[in-house]
């Protein structure tokens, strides 16, 4: 009895075994897509507009800081240019402004969208930067030169009154300011004649009577903006639905360039893929801007991937025919790397570029000495990071540049060359802080890392059990069998002898027959 009941507990051994091994080995197999399901869920719930979301009171009051960070060309031989000469440049800074992006008058609306009114407060930072707001350079004169270019078709006799206005005021082609007053603003006594005298141009109120690059716009709201929240549907996150109330722009003389597409650059949606084409809209660009893969980055230790403007963003239209709405008349000439602005700087003739005329027309870099364009410094990007779908690193890059001609009524402009004259150029830059990338190491870091061990502990565990039993139940089954071969040879041993003794027997009972017949 004690004989036949061991093989049989051998053979559930193996058989639990067997099972086990199997179970572990589909767990390890399952377990990279349970946990991509469950880290999908988590984030779908907090990476969100939604007041219940982690993400929620970042997105409304961003702790992370942003800084705006001015470049300016100082001018060094403004007096060969009025000759005709080649413009040198020597750039100085940068001038930095911590930002403060708190969002304000937030409505939930019925269509998973939110409607708030965006504030911007700058406080200059000399930590971060080379020198104080008092700095001094020479640049072109931006009023000067937007006006002459706005009256180049008016009638002779007002041209003759713009010059004798421009020669009274006392106004120079090229004038030395402070960064303050460039950027907030400085008297401006050209611009308190047109307003007086020509009301329709349509300029804002604040520049009734000065100019600032940044005039009026500190500590107050800069839109209204309509974003999705992604609640119903996570793809869709902080896309900007409106800007203003209206869901295009209305500068330009096409569609696609009035388009309103792509987020504002703090939040993207998960899962990005390098062959996306990711938009960013943001009013000091006119436009929504796309960006395409360039290559992968990091950030202490984060992998990251790097989206810079498209190649074809800054191309005029004969190279990229759906350009062709950018474009604001067909007089000037507007080589590739450089988009006009007119209709969105109030009829202003300045053009935006990535700094230094970075991957623009060879033709730019011959009208200016002193510029270095390079693409660590200079390139216009974004680094993502793309589980998550927010940027690590911004890198919002514009230069500024003034359209100038000469104007042979208005002698104030001299026998300078038609060109773009770089002005500043600035940079909004936010990185991400050491906390958050902590919050990326436990969260997705660590919980990957978890996850990969536990996918290698139950295929090596399950695999080994696997080989184990399948070789036990093998060795049993040879076993068995050779148990058997033993039983049946015995038995055929024993069943020999048996037949061996019973010839014997009938032999020999045939040969004493014989002896008897004898």
């Amino acid at each position: 009895m004690g004989a036949s009941e061991t093989p049989t507990i051998q053979t559930k051994t193996i058989v639990k075994g067997l099972v086990a091994g199997s179970v572990l080995v589909l767990l390890g197999v399952a377990l990279p897509f349970a946990f991509e399901a469950l880290i999908g869920f988590i984030l779908n719930k907090m990476m969100i507009i939604d007041p219940s979301s982690l993400v929620y009171q970042e997105w409304q009051n961003p702790s992370l800081p942003v800084y705006q960070r001015f470049y300016f060309f100082d001018l060094q031989n403004p007096d060969e240019v009025l000759k005709g000469g080649t413009p040198e440049v020597k750039e100085i800074g940068p001038y930095s402004y911590r930002l403060f992006l708190p969002k304000e008058n937030i409505s939930f609306n019925s269509n998973d969208t939110v409607t708030f009114l965006q504030k911007y407060r700058y406080v200059f930072d000399p930590s971060e930067s080379v020198g104080s707001e008092h700095d001094v350079f020479t640049s072109a004169n931006i009023p000067m030169w937007s006006v002459v270019y706005m009256f180049r078709d008016a009638p002779k006799f007002l041209q003759v009154i713009l010059a004798g206005i421009i020669g009274s005021v006392g106004e120079e082609p090229f004038i030395q300011l402070s960064v303050r007053q460039f950027v907030w603003g400085y008297d401006e006594p050209l611009f308190k004649w047109l307003n007086e005298k020509f009301p329709d141009l349509g300029l804002p109120e604040e520049f009734s009577e000065e100019f600032g690059f940044l005039l009026g716009r500190n500590d107050t709201e800069f839109g209204e903006y309509t974003v999705f929240t992604g609640v119903e549907n996570i793809s869709s996150v902080n896309l900007v639905d409106k800007f203003n109330g209206l869901p295009e722009l209305n500068h330009w003389t096409s569609d696609y360039a009035n388009q309103i597409v792509g987020t504002d650059g703090m939040m993207y949606h998960q899962d990005i893929k390098e062959d996306e084409l990711l938009n960013l809209f943001h009013p000091d660009l006119c436009r929504s801007m796309p960006y395409t893969y360039v290559k992968d980055d990091e950030l202490k230790g984060v992998p990251l991937k790097m989206f810079g403007i498209a190649p074809w963003a800054y191309q005029n239209s004969s190279v990229f025919p759906e350009n062709e709405g950018f474009k604001v008349n067909d007089r000037d000439s507007v080589p590739t790397g450089l988009m006009r602005v007119d209709p969105c700087r109030f009829g202003s003739p300045m053009a935006v570029s990535n700094p230094h005329f970075f991957e623009g027309d060879p033709s730019l870099l011959q009208q200016v000495k002193g510029l270095k364009p390079d693409a660590e410094k200079h390139r216009n990007s974004f680094s993502i990071e793309p589980t998550l779908g927010m940027p690590f690193k911004l890198r919002m890059r514009i230069q500024v540049n003034q359209y100038m001609e000469k104007n042979d009524i208005i002698k104030q402009t001299g026998d300078v060359e038609t060109m773009y004259m770089p002005v500043f150029w600035f940079e909004n830059g936010v990185t991400a802080t050491d906390i958050l990338i902590s919050y990326y190491d436990l969260g997705i870091n660590l919980s990957g890392t978890i996850a990969t061990l536990l996918h290698a502990f139950c295929l090596c565990i399950g695999s080994t059990l696997l080989v184990v039993f399948l070789a036990m139940g093998l060795f049993r089954l040879i076993e068995r069998r050779n148990s058997g071969s033993s039983m049946t040879k015995l038995a055929d041993d024993e069943a020999g002898e048996r037949i061996e003794h019973d010839n014997l027997a009938y032999t020999k009972s045939k040969s004493d027959i014989e002896e008897e017949r004898m």
